[in-house]
C-alpha cells in the first residue's frame, strides 16, 4: 500500500459509515469503517502523543510506552 493514505473512521451507524467511505474513498485514500468509535478516538489521539514526542525528543521509555499502546488497541 506505498503511496496510499488510510483513515479509520469509528461510526455505529452501518449507513451512515457506508455513505463516508463512498464519499471520500479514494484510489490513493482508504477509509476503513469500524463500529468501535471510543478506540478509533483514543488510537488517533495516541498518534498526536506520538509525533509530538517525536519533535521534541522526550523520553525514550515513555514514548515507548505510548507506541505499545497504539498498538494494543489500534492494531
Amino acid at each position: 500500500m506505498s503511496g496510499v493514505l488510510l483513515l479509520f473512521a469509528g461510526c455505529r451507524n452501518k449507513e451512515m459509515g457506508k455513505s463516508l467511505k463512498e464519499l471520500f474513498q479514494t484510489p490513493y485514500f482508504r477509509v476503513v469503517v469500524v463500529p468501535d468509535e471510543e478506540t478509533v478516538e483514543m488510537c488517533g489521539a495516541l498518534k498526536v502523543c506520538l509525533a509530538l514526542l517525536e519533535t521534541v525528543e522526550m523520553c525514550g521509555a515513555l514514548k515507548v510506552c505510548l507506541h505499545c499502546l497504539y498498538h494494543l488497541f489500534g492494531q
